[in-house]
């Protein structure tokens, strides 16, 4: 099993005993030796520097900004998850208690019932079908929305979920946080188990189900245990063991460093998404647009944001509009292609010099949000 407790140094016996050819450690380890002590600021920047060595000779840094390799660790991610949440997987997570595979509670199932029916009256579905997550068959938008009605209704939803009255996890959004995936790549990779190919080989290798017993020995169970097990989950990927051991080990204050480092990473990027949701909102509303034209889907586990990639539906210009907001340029969102006259919004470099926001429509090139929707003029 895998584990991130190489990442919890002990920074100053490091450096005191350090050999190695980082100069900015050789410096610091000198400083060490010479005061005998080191401020906390010089402490993070060792800290950052052996990971930057640990981490060297694998593919993290080939992962990191890589548009293409991150779709599809989206993707392959997405179903790892699903799968640990849908299928016999989760037996394997039953004697859990601190996160828990489990139904979340009756305020949740309201809540997304309100929304997906607020969503389903405000867009102008075009009749085209697609191929959601989990579908059978190609669905129109309003089919997939009526079938996670029907789904909320019969209370046939499952995922992590915390606390006594089993809220939803921000560990559910496990699936599309690429900075978690990369570094649990990454330190397979360390370990020589991703093979020896390219990047795009070693991310599919890191997500392939493979027998069981080429991942764990099993060597805790008994032989009747264990055939037991390998019944009940023939096969599981390096993906599937990294999260399974992260949430075991979290059970206990002595072993949980990864868990609560997993769970931190979610945290921050969610932080960072709510602040840049908050901030739009904000925008909208300082220049005009009323409380009553703008719907959040920004809650905890919200279907409409999972499953479409909608934060919010706006009233613009008369029109409802479903949108997405990054806290950064980009031009990749689920939104777009459903054909609801969706907009991905993100804030404006400084050098466009034309308002606070930009939006993408999928068609053309990305505009001034401000000049176009809001009446502002550009400089």
């Amino acid at each position: 099993m895998l584990s991130e407790q190489v990442e919890k140094y002990d920074t100053l016996d490091m450096l005191k005993n350090y050999d190695g050819d980082n100069k900015v450690l050789q410096d610091l380890s000198r400083e060490l030796k010479v005061f005998g002590k080191l401020s906390n600021t010089k402490i993070e920047i060792a800290v950052k520097q052996f990971k930057k060595d640990f981490y060297s000779p694998t593919v993290l840094g080939q992962l990191q900004f890589n548009h293409p390799i991150q779709k599809i660790i989206l993707d392959l991610g997405t179903k790892t998850y699903k799968d640990l949440i849908r299928t016999n997987k989760r037996d394997l997570l039953s004697n859990l208690s601190r996160v828990k595979v489990g139904k979340p509670g009756i305020d949740w199932l309201k809540r997304n019932v309100d929304d997906l029916e607020y969503f389903r009256n405000h867009i102008k579905d075009t009749g085209r079908k697609f191929n959601f997550e989990g579908g059978k068959d190609p669905s129109t938008v309003t089919d997939e929305i009526n079938h996670l009605l029907k789904l909320l209704a019969q209370k046939d939803f499952w995922g992590f979920v915390e606390g006594r009255e089993d809220e939803w996890s921000i560990l559910n959004k496990i699936n599309t946080n690429y900075t978690n995936w990369n570094k649990l790549i990454a330190k397979r990779d360390k370990n020589n188990e991703l093979g020896t190919g390219s990047v795009t080989e070693k991310v599919n290798n890191y997500f392939m189900e493979r027998p069981i017993e080429e991942i764990d020995d099993l060597s805790e169970f008994n032989l009747e245990e264990k055939q037991k097990i390998k019944t009940m989950v023939p096969k599981l990927s390096y993906a599937d063991e990294d999260i399974i051991s992260i949430l075991q080990l979290g059970e206990s204050p002595n072993s949980d460093y990864d868990f609560n480092k997993m769970k931190a990473r979610i945290q921050k990027t969610t932080n960072k998404g709510d602040k840049s949701e908050n901030d739009f909102i904000n925008w909208l509303e300082t220049n005009g647009i009323p409380d009553s034209n703008i719907k959040n889907f920004s809650s905890s586990g919200n279907l409409v944001d999972i499953t479409f990639q909608c934060d919010l539906i706006v009233k613009l210009k008369g029109v409802w509009t479903p949108i997405q907001v990054k806290s950064s340029e980009t031009k990749y969102s689920k939104l777009l292609s459903y054909g609801l006259g969706g907009l991905l919004v993100y804030p404006a470099s400084n050098k466009l010099k034309c308002g606070k926001w930009v939006y993408f429509n999928g068609k053309s090139l990305p505009k001034s949000f401000d000049e176009d929707f809001l009446n502002l003029r550009c400089q």
